[in-house]
């Protein structure tokens, strides 16, 4: 068996278009599954907002969450699951609450923890205060900068001061799991879980590169950063055209 783990956002689901799915991606997906193959996300989203959004337009055989922090089997049950603790939380929402807005991932819901109008088109919950994390189970949480000159100086300073998390630069955000998580992993458990013998996978950003390195066949676009191009077999024009090659 095959399976495809794709990126989300500007992979699959484009927010800027309308609609947001492209008929042909959808297409080609329901033929490589009718195939008896496999197809599931890998996104730093939570479960909430990416059901919303797929609404019953593809049923997906898995999904990697929150940046590998969780990952679900196609009855969505746990397959694997790591939890941000809160000091670590704490201490990032402390130190970055000023310059930037922070969302966390729970299990199953997006959190901001500031009401303050984003062009996110997602779902999102709102935390009064920072201390109501201490009882939930977070995965992972997400800082968006203005800009990704802000975030790339925020991440060049964690990398300094930083050895008890990880995190990835996406443009303006900074995406932090808890140790050794990452979409590569998340995509190592699936195939460890299910036996597959070959694993595609496919993104567009910089937190999107252990997926790719962890793929048997790793694709991204011809538009993708050189970064992220370095990392990818095969370069598409978009998701598709990875089926040719699967």
């Amino acid at each position: 068996m095959k399976a495809l783990a794709t990126d989300f956002d500007g992979t699959l689901f484009f927010s800027s278009l309308t609609p947001c799915f492209k008929n042909k991606d959808l297409n080609a997906i329901h033929d490589f599954q009718s195939r008896g193959n496999w197809v599931g996300v890998c996104t730093g989203r939570p479960i909430e907002p990416i059901l919303d959004d797929i609404g019953k337009r593809i049923q997906l055989d898995f999904y990697i969450l929150s940046n590998g922090a969780l990952v679900l089997n196609k009855k969505q049950q746990p397959l694997y699951k790591r939890l941000l603790d809160y000091e670590t939380i704490h201490t990032i929402h402390e130190q970055y609450h000023d310059h930037c807005v922070i969302y966390l991932q729970s299990t199953h819901f997006l959190y901001a923890t500031q009401r303050q109008k984003t062009n996110f088109r997602v779902k999102v919950h709102f935390l009064d205060h920072i201390e109501n994390a201490a009882s939930m189970e977070i995965c992972g949480c997400s800082l968006v900068f203005t800009n990704a000159d802000q975030a790339q100086r925020a991440y060049h300073s964690m990398k300094t001061i930083n050895n008890s998390y990880d995190f990835f630069q996406n443009v303006n955000c900074i995406d932090i799991v808890p140790k050794d998580c990452s979409k590569g992993n998340g995509l190592k458990v699936i195939k460890q879980s299910f036996g597959i013998e070959i694993a595609g996978g496919i993104g567009d950003s910089f937190n999107d590169i252990p997926l790719l390195d962890e793929a048997d066949v790793a694709f991204t676009f011809h538009n993708s950063v050189q970064q992220v191009q370095d990392h990818a077999d095969i370069l598409v024009n978009d998701l598709a055209d990875t089926f040719r090659y699967l």
